[in-house]
């Protein structure tokens, strides 16, 4: 028989003879609820007489004495009533005696196990371990196939996005000054953000990165021409001591030391710069990313540290797969106008006309050929150049400096000295180049110059007694004339008959003539164009 347990619902089967007619207490192997078991029959209700008997029947009233009559037959004697016993319930079915389990016995402590529960157990654990050990894995693959493709479709939403502004770092990298080389530097940071898996903006940024350790690092050896000026000049008034030199001679120093300390953080920069720009280059260049992209930026780096072979190499390289790229034809010259051969500076000049007329946006290529073309002397054509260059650009702060420089240094000599060009050196009164070469540009107004030692001075320094000797010179010529400048014999006895035109005897009263300035050093040609 089946019976199920009161608390936990759980179905046993048992042996229906094993239980006594009035049931056995059965505890179950789960929950230890115990209950009470009875078979089938015992279940129902038992029938009616056997449930409630008939009472017995009363008995009938006394009989009267009899009559004094004959005596008749004797009548058989009337059966009294019987009394219904109960009848004693049947046995349930036939068979050995009803088993009674005790509560030490295991019949009744342990009830039988429904054997279809347990192996339907078992079976379900070891259906559930074999699911699982294949559920779980393509769970995980489920999730991470959901996952690259929410990912490609991100990365595919913004890659528009990323060529937008990767276009954008090109175009402000070849305007090439600080701020624009920053700007695109950002911009290339933003488009990789975007789209991780193009890696061309990385090798862009690697060469913008270049292109500013280039500004960076000629920016500094500009400061270190104006630190070793402002030395020089220490050391002068140091040595000539003259009245009010300590204050002038602890300013120069102070404004060299200051410039040299400048120098070298600038370098330093550039220095980093270019180490990080040749590490992720190379980075790429392992994971065959970019090769492009890679080799143009190699290209500059090369250009930038310059490497010859290295520069070719990549060149080679790039031009396979960027024919005609304007960048490429710029770090193959800005070598050409490192060089201190003039063959090559004009080799150079040349290939970056010739890129210009292609590309007029690359910047860069117009300050390195009017650097070119300063170093070659032709100074009109570097300030046209630089022209052109700040009318694209006008806030380029390298072309700006150079053409200061070139149109000062250009310019006929002023009344002030310019501090490009030496200042004339003091020569013989009876001179031909003293009468009529430097005579004239120091009165100014065209009348020849009075042969002493002040009229050799510029005429900054002292410009108030110009006009006032205008006068006495005025009637010397008609008193003794000056000789042709092809009769010597008369300027060689000038200084014997006139000993005040002896150039080391200024006036009493007079201020101390200025030393003239050396002449300038011709502007470096470097491949960066900061300053």
């Amino acid at each position: 028989m089946l019976i199920r347990c009161e608390r936990c619902s759980t179905l046993y089967e048992l042996d229906e003879a094993l239980l006594a007619p009035e049931g056995s207490a059965v505890q179950c192997t789960r929950c230890q609820h115990v209950f009470t078991a009875r078979p089938p029959e015992a279940a129902r209700p038992a029938a009616s007489p056997a449930s409630a008997p008939e009472p017995p029947a009363a008995p009938p009233p006394p009989a009267p004495p009899p009559s004094p009559e004959p005596e008749a037959a004797p009548e058989p004697p009337r059966a009294a009533p019987r009394t219904y016993a109960p009848e004693p319930s049947r046995a349930i079915r036939s068979g050995p005696a009803v088993y009674k389990p005790q509560p030490s016995q295991a019949a009744v402590t342990r009830a039988p196990v429904l054997r279809k529960d347990t192996v339907g157990t078992f079976e379900a654990r070891l259906r559930w371990s074999a699911r699982r050990k294949w559920l779980i894995p393509l769970v995980v693959a489920a999730v991470a196939v959901v996952a690259a493709a929410g990912w490609l479709l991100l990365s595919r939403r913004h890659a528009p996005e990323a060529g937008r502004l990767r276009a954008e770092g090109l175009a402000l990298m070849a305007l090439d000054d600080a701020t624009s080389l920053d700007q695109a530097r950002a911009r290339f940071e933003e488009a990789l953000r975007l789209a991780p898996r193009d890696r061309a903006p990385e090798a862009d940024l690697a060469a913008a990165e270049i292109l500013r350790a280039a500004e960076l690092g000629e920016g500094a050896t500009a400061l270190q021409l104006r630190a070793a000026a402002r030395a020089a000049e220490r050391d002068r008034l140091r040595t000539e001591q003259q009245p009010g030199w300590e204050a002038a001679e602890q300013a120069a120093g102070a404004e060299a030391d200051g410039l040299a300390a400048d120098a070298r953080a600038q370098a330093e920069r550039a220095r980093t710069l270019a180490a990080g720009a040749a590490e992720a280059l190379g980075r790429l260049q392992g994971a065959h990313a970019a090769p492009a992209e890679v080799a143009r930026a190699q290209a500059l780096l090369a250009a930038w540290s310059g490497d010859r072979a290295a520069l070719e190499r990549a060149a080679a390289e790039a031009r396979k797969l960027l024919p005609g790229d304007p960048w490429l034809a710029l770090a193959e010259a800005a070598l050409d106008a490192r060089a201190h051969d003039r063959g090559a500076q004009e080799r150079a000049a040349a290939a970056l006309s010739a890129l210009l007329a292609h590309d007029p946006e690359i910047l860069r290529a117009r300050l390195l050929l009017a650097r070119t073309q300063g170093a070659l002397g032709r100074r009109q054509e570097a300030i046209g150049t630089l022209d052109g260059l700040l009318a694209a650009n006008p806030r380029h702060e390298g072309a700006l400096t150079l053409r200061a420089k070139l149109a000062a240094a250009a310019a006929p000599e002023p009344a002030t000295p310019s501090g490009f060009l030496p200042l004339p050196a003091p020569g013989r009164a009876g001179a031909p180049g003293a009468q009529a070469g430097q005579g004239a540009p120091a009165a100014g107004n065209g009348a020849p110059a009075p042969r002493n030692g002040v009229a050799q001075r510029p005429a900054g320094s002292t410009p108030a007694p110009a006009p006032a000797s205008a006068g006495p010179t005025a009637p010397r010529p008609s008193a003794a004339p000056a000789p042709a400048p092809s009769a010597p014999a008369p300027a060689g006895a000038a200084p014997s008959a006139s000993p005040a035109t002896a150039p080391s005897a200024p006036p009493a009263g007079a201020p101390p003539r200025p030393r003239p300035r050396p002449a300038p050093t011709p502007e470096p040609v470097e491949f960066g164009g900061g300053h």
